[in-house]
């Protein structure tokens, strides 16, 4: 079966400094990588998480974000979208949610 990424969100929602993105991967292959792209909604990518096979299973995953950019500087109030890719040898997935960042 083709690796998939469903019920994808973040908690806390909006959060005030990290937040965790919980996901289930489905299929009958752990991916290669996982990557999770944070961008502003101009569209600007302002941060990247790259996530390897050994740190991801199928099913229930959960993966912390700090809520600094590239850059190392806490990110600004308002709204941020999430794309997370999920690559295998069955094909890519990806899922897109905005979150909020409210301190």
């Amino acid at each position: 079966a083709k690796t998939g990424i469903r019920n994808f969100y973040n908690y806390p929602n909006p959060f005030p400094s990290s937040t965790q993105f919980a996901f289930l991967l489905t299929g009958s292959e752990i991916p290669e990588q996982l990557h999770i792209k944070i961008y502003t909604v101009a569209g600007r990518l302002i941060r990247q998480i790259d996530v390897t096979s050994g740190n991801l299973q199928l099913g229930f995953n959960r993966v912390f974000w700090d809520g600094l950019d590239t850059e190392g500087d806490r990110i600004g109030n308002g709204y941020y979208f999430i794309k997370c890719v999920v690559q295998a040898a069955s094909g890519t997935d990806e899922i897109i949610q905005k979150i909020l960042k409210l301190e």
